[in-house]
């Protein structure tokens, strides 16, 4: 059953890979006395990370049999394929200290409230356990061991080896989250072995509303995202079928279009065409007299959109069959049907 669900879960997708390579060691919180009164030894514990290690490889050796079929059905040009593009780069160590680099700044450093964050809640579920210790050394190796861990978990990221998914902060955030719910488990295990009650009523309710408020800021950023997009392509929608156009230039005198998440390059285009207008080829520039607002392109660095004044299609005058438009203060405006 283990093997199967690694198959599965690998089949669907591959950022968590080291985070099940790793997920056998979350075992070792098992060891001591439990509620059953017998303890768990170091033989016991080793044969049944072997296990686990065991049905995890079975898994990845089946999936590794399901890509290689399913490449030679389809073609390379898979998504496998694609993330482990620079893969062979690995074998140097110029190239491993840059993933690493890569992979801890986008965790913490492009996103300063993630490990805090996680420190916090991970710290509120398991002080009430932490504070039954009897012996202070204990506890200190416990914080430090945690600490660690958290500092170490963005390497559960390397599993992406492409330069734009190593600087893709909500990929690199899979794996790392991923790996603090194993963490938190491999602690309140810990103290559950030992009778020590980990989390109580108020602590895990302060955690999960930190984690909803957390959320809802993230969740909102994405939907003035998702209604701006909209707003945009239902306006050019209504534009193109007005005027007939096959080609169309929207000129951004925001700054905010043309970012990742915010109708970036051809994406306008599709989702015209996903509208029932297809063949429309659209374009988003930002004039030189406009700062363009595009942090999530930055990050990875890639470019967004070209400026205006280097379009062949503005460059002397709108071209016969090309529709100018202009996008300020959320509407669309018709500059010039050529």
């Amino acid at each position: 059953m283990c093997a199967l669900c690694v198959l599965l879960l690998l089949a669907t997708y591959q950022g968590l890979f080291l985070c099940i390579a790793v997920a056998p060691f979350a075992i070792l919180s098992l060891r001591g006395e439990g509620v059953d009164g017998r303890a768990e030894t170091f033989a016991t514990t080793i044969n049944s990370m072997v296990r686990m290690y065991a049905a995890i490889a079975l898994g990845g050796v089946v999936y590794g049999l399901y890509w290689l079929v399913i490449s030679h059905v389809l073609g390379a040009d898979l998504y496998e394929e694609n993330i482990a593009s620079g893969s062979g780069s690995l074998f140097t160590l110029p190239a491993v200290i840059a993933h690493v680099k890569a992979v801890v700044v986008t965790s913490y450093v492009k996103q300063p409230t993630v490990l805090p964050l996680l420190f916090a809640a991970i710290g509120m579920l398991c002080w009430p356990g932490m504070e039954k210790l009897e012996q202070r050394s204990l506890q200190w190796r416990v914080m430090l061991l945690a600490l660690l861990c958290l500092v170490l978990m963005p390497l559960l990221g390397l599993v992406y080896v492409d330069a734009l998914h190593l600087n893709d902060p909500q990929r690199i955030t899979f794996p790392l989250s991923a790996g603090a719910v194993l963490l938190a488990f491999a602690l309140l295990n810990f103290f559950s072995r030992r009778r020590m009650q980990a989390v109580n009523a108020v602590n895990g309710s302060m955690v999960v509303l930190i984690l909803l408020i957390n959320c809802g800021f993230l969740g909102n950023a994405v939907r003035q995202d998702a209604v701006l997009q909209r707003n945009v392509i239902t306006q050019a929608l209504n534009v193109v079928k007005a005027h007939k156009s096959r080609t169309l230039v929207i000129e951004d005198m925001t700054g905010q279009l043309g970012d990742v998440y915010t109708l970036y390059q051809h994406t306008l285009s599709q989702a015209l065409g996903a509208s029932g207008t297809e063949g429309v080829e659209a374009t988003i520039c930002t004039p030189l007299s406009v700062d363009r607002i595009d942090p999530v392109a930055r990050r990875f660095p890639i470019s967004s959109t070209p400026r205006c004044e280097d379009l062949p299609e503005l460059k002397s005058g709108p071209k016969a069959g090309v529709l100018v438009t202009r996008w300020n203060d959320g509407a669309l405006e018709v500059v010039a049907a050529g």
